[in-house]
């Protein structure tokens, strides 16, 4: 095997590990954004009742955390 041939096999080897990653990243990503997307609903839920109940010292921390949680994901219903 020359040298030429060992570089571009290893540049083969190289390019699918990294097709490999992304491919495994996007899919772990599509697999836990309905589980953000179900906890970002319950902090909103849980904030807009404290809200309600006029308690807005216990209240306020919940929307910076929801809002965050939520321009993290990719789409929101």
């Amino acid at each position: 095997m020359t040298a030429c041939t060992r570089h571009e096999s290893k540049e083969k080897t190289m390019k699918f590990k990294i097709l490999v990653l992304t491919t495994l990243a996007v899919l772990l990503t599509a697999c836990v954004a309905p589980l953000q997307k179900e906890q970002t609903k319950a902090l909103l839920d849980e904030g807009i009742a404290l809200y309600q109940k006029q308690d807005y010292q216990h209240a306020k921390p919940y929307f910076p955390q929801m809002a965050h949680r939520a321009f993290l994901l990719p789409e929101m219903d």
